[in-house]
């Protein structure tokens, strides 16, 4: 058996290896195309993007903030995928996307991201980001002095992201599990 990356893409790559072999894979990454369509030996350990898409529509929905501004990692495919599933998502919960802002792994000036973000009139800022580009962002966000939440998906759920955005990571909230039942959704 392989444990494999917590970084979706890579899980992905290693897919068709497995599977040719017929080795159990358990992935820690958290793209639901791992096991859509079902693989004998693919096993996740994760949420999928769209439970936690849900888990994070009902705190903002919970908390009445109805427009949000949006950051999402292109080149994730969880990330990218967990957004485009959010997205067909928003009405159901009465909420609206008033701006939205891809970027690339590589980048790392997020200031042009949390300024449009801030302009937009968003009352929260919904997070789809993993590994250095949830930094990056985080820190911009910090900088930027928003006054509305950060509100994160799972790729942010670690003890690196906290140690390296340090004090400006409290009140950020992150999910980090895919919560209770869908009630429907």
């Amino acid at each position: 058996a392989v444990v494999g990356t917590s970084f979706s893409n890579a899980s992905l790559a290693v897919l068709p290896y497995t599977d040719e072999r017929k080795v159990v894979y358990v992935s820690t990454g958290a793209a639901h195309t791992q096991v859509d369509p079902v693989r004998p030996y693919v096993f996740m350990t994760p949420p999928t993007g769209r439970l936690v898409a849900v888990q994070l529509l009902r705190y903002l929905r919970d908390q009445g903030l109805t427009r949000i501004g949006v950051a999402f990692d292109s080149d994730s495919v969880f990330n990218r995928v967990a957004w485009a599933q959010q997205e067909t998502m928003l009405s159901q919960f009465g909420i609206d996307a008033v701006a939205v802002e891809s970027f690339e792994v590589d980048t790392e000036d997020f200031t042009p991201t949390v300024t449009s973000i801030a302009q937009s009139g968003a009352q929260a800022l919904m997070a789809w980001v993993t590994g250095p580009p949830a930094i990056g962002l985080a820190l911009a966000y910090r900088a930027a002095r928003l006054d509305i939440p950060m509100v994160a998906g799972l790729g942010a759920a670690s003890p690196a992201f906290v140690d390296a955005v340090g004090p400006g990571a409290d009140g950020i909230i992150v999910s980090n599990h895919g919560g209770r039942q869908l009630d429907g959704v």
